[in-house]
Parts: C-alpha cells; structure tokens; sequence
C-alpha cells in the first residue's frame, strides 16, 4: 500500500471512529468515561498516524514537484477523500445561499443558464423526505433516534437543494472571444471563439450525464443536449467529481450542451466571429 493511499484509509478510518463512539454513547451501549478511552485507545493513535502521514506526504510533494510549501500542502489536502467531500459540500451550501439571495457567479460578459428542469428531482426528493420523516416519527418508538433520521434527512435534502443550486449559479458564460463551460460550479473547458467555430441548435437526447466520450464532450440536462460545437482544433476538457468513476477528461473537438435559450448562445457566437473578422479587415 502504497503512501498516498494508506493516508487515505487512515482519514476514513478514523471518521468512521468517530460515528461509531457516538452511536454507542446515544443508543446508551457505553458510557461515556468508555467512550473517552475508546478514543484515547483508537482515535488517538489513528490521528498521530493520520498528521504524520499528511505532513511526510506535504514534504514529498514539496521535494518531488518543486513546490512552495503552501501549493505542496493544497496538493496534499486535495488528495484526501475527505477534503472533495468537504469541498463538494461546502460549494453545495454555498451555492444554495447565494440562489436563495438571487446571486450568480457569473464573471463573464454573458451568461448562458441551463436550469430548465433542474428542480424537478429536488422537489421530488423534498416531498419523499417530508413522508419519510412523518412515518419514521410514527414508526420509532425512540424520540432521540427519530430526531437523529429527521436531523439527518433535513441535512440531506439541503445538500441536494445546494448540489443542484451549484449548476445554477454558476452559469456558462462568455468572456471576451472565450466560451467558457462549467459543470458543478469548475469549469469543464475553454473554446477560443475564432471563423473556424460552428455552433449550430441540435437536440440529442443522450446521454444525460456529464461524459467525455472520445473527442466529444457531452454537458446535458436530464433531457439531453441542444447546442452542438464544433471546433477546428481540440480544447483540454475535465469534468471533476468527488466520485472517480465519474471523473472525465480528454481533448474534444466537438461539445453537446445544454442551455435554456440555444438562439442566444448562437448569436453570441456569430457577434463575436463578426467583430473579429472586421478588426481583420
């Protein structure tokens, strides 16, 4: 095993320490005073192993890449399993607070939304979870642990609320004679606009998951995609998850994706290839 991955397995572990001493400390199976030397006995070790790990890693990425102490340790941190967790919670609350606000991350000089349809499953999810909790509170005769699954349902349906929200704040948008593309709130890639871009409105309905399947890049709703792209050059094109497998990345040359108003997309397009080619000329 090799240094990176032990480190990862020890920061799980030890969240999952955690959780196990207080489920036992609420549901009574040990009293506290055993729940403290259960820490001392478990966490404690597990912790000192955890920071030595990280800093013996910090100092690898620092000697091995260059690196400045601050950007080695950000690469470390952006190693742990952990931290795209936090990252991807914390962008989710944040991105709801600033939808419930009416702000949008939009630094660029048009924005292009895609948010048609993307508060169908929250709401959906909203009132599965308020039946649940309603149930769950009639089925369990325990009030501490009812009160737990509605605390813990509460916190999920805002996380997804703030997931979907992070699409909606944080827009496509062009810049100058560059489209921008984002998925999650990171962006995904960057099209250089010049005479050779085509831009056309193509519907396809699949798939209806972020993808990079070969050369083309698919950025759809749940009913697919209406914009096409196609660029006379390959563009870098990287869609991050804190899930692996839905990580993707590649060179494309052509990009399905979906916005809400496709003819606004297109003459953005065509004003840009229209300056360019009069300040060639």
């Amino acid at each position: 095993m090799n240094t990176r991955l032990f480190a990862g397995v020890t920061q799980v572990l030890t969240v999952i320490v955690i959780v196990v001493d207080i489920v036992l400390v609420a549901t009574d199976a040990i009293t506290v005073r055993a729940a403290v030397m259960l820490w001392l006995a478990i966490e404690m070790p597990l912790l000192l192993v955890t920071v030595a790990l990280f800093v013996f890693r910090v100092r690898m990425l620092a000697r091995n890449h260059d690196l400045a102490p601050r950007s080695a340790l950000v690469a470390a941190l952006s190693e742990s399993p952990l931290y795209r967790f936090a990252e991807t919670e914390f962008r989710a609350y944040r991105s709801l607070w600033m939808l419930v606000r009416g702000k949008k991350n939009s630094p660029g000089d048009i924005a292009f939304t895609s948010s048609s349809g993307a508060l169908t499953m929250p709401v959906a999810f909203a009132a599965a979870t308020v039946i649940e909790i309603a149930v769950l509170h009639l089925l369990i005769p325990w009030p501490w642990l009812s009160v737990t699954l509605a605390i813990l349902s509460i916190w999920g349906l805002a996380f997804v609320f703030g997931f979907v929200a992070t699409d909606l704040v944080h827009p496509h948008y062009l810049k100058g004679t560059t489209l921008v593309l984002r998925q999650s709130g990171r962006i995904v890639a960057e099209v250089p606009i010049d005479e050779h871009l085509a831009v056309t409105a193509r519907r396809r309905s699949s798939p209806t998951a972020p993808d990079v399947d070969g050369s083309r890049l698919h950025l759809p709703n749940q009913d697919g995609t209406n914009i096409e792209l196609v660029l006379a050059d390959t563009v870098a094109a990287e869609i991050a998850s804190m899930v692996p497998a839905w990580r993707h990345a590649g060179d494309v040359d052509v990009i399905n994706v979906y916005v809400d108003e496709p003819e606004t997309i297109i003459a953005a397009v065509r004003d840009v290839k229209r300056a360019l080619a009069s300040s060639e000329s």
